[in-house]
């Protein structure tokens, strides 16, 4: 008797192949509903960052690095708290995209102990063509949704992020 196994995808299947995503009920308002949703609406969005950060040979924290730059100038303290990591590891950040010339640093003016890091005008224009890619990457997901809907998306979105970002972490 021949037992057949059945092979699994090859690797590069399309991710969009594979089954996924939270199943709530419709109008299931419930807290391990909006987790749900909030971990399967990050996993895609950090599918779609990676792939508009690799488009343009950035790993996805150099992107996000460069993102925050584009704020103004920053101390690799507020990096570091800005980007949720150590200071260490904004420093060898900070060090690769220097040697791409797409960040400087500096010294604070007022206090010359802080080291200040800033967008050079080719950190500026890789975080424009980023931001294009990344929308050009979301517009092929969602070129479907009515104006509406993204309108009601952004305004989520952005209240949402408000609300995460003024509120420390309960303990």
């Amino acid at each position: 008797m021949v037992t057949v196994i059945p092979s699994p995808p090859p690797p590069d299947a399309s991710r969009r192949d594979r089954p996924r995503g939270h199943k709530s009920k419709p109008g299931d308002d419930s807290p391990s509903a909006l987790a749900r949703a909030l971990i399967t609406l990050y996993a895609e969005l950090d599918g779609v960052y990676n792939t508009a950060a690799r488009r343009l040979r950035l790993t996805p924290q150099q992107a996000q690095l460069l993102c925050t730059c584009e704020q103004g100038p920053s101390s690799m303290r507020d990096l570091a708290e800005l980007l949720n990591c150590d200071k260490t590891n904004v420093t060898g950040l900070v060090d690769r995209v220097a040697k791409r010339d797409l960040v400087k640093r500096s010294i604070h003016l007022a206090d010359r102990r802080v080291t200040q890091v800033a967008l050079t005008a080719q950190g500026e224009e890789l975080v424009e063509r980023f931001q294009r890619e990344l929308q050009r990457c979301l517009d092929e997901r969602l070129a479907h949704w009515p104006s509406a809907r993204r309108r009601q998306l952004i305004d989520l979105a952005a209240a949402a992020a408000s609300d995460l970002a003024n509120r420390s972490p309960a303990h």
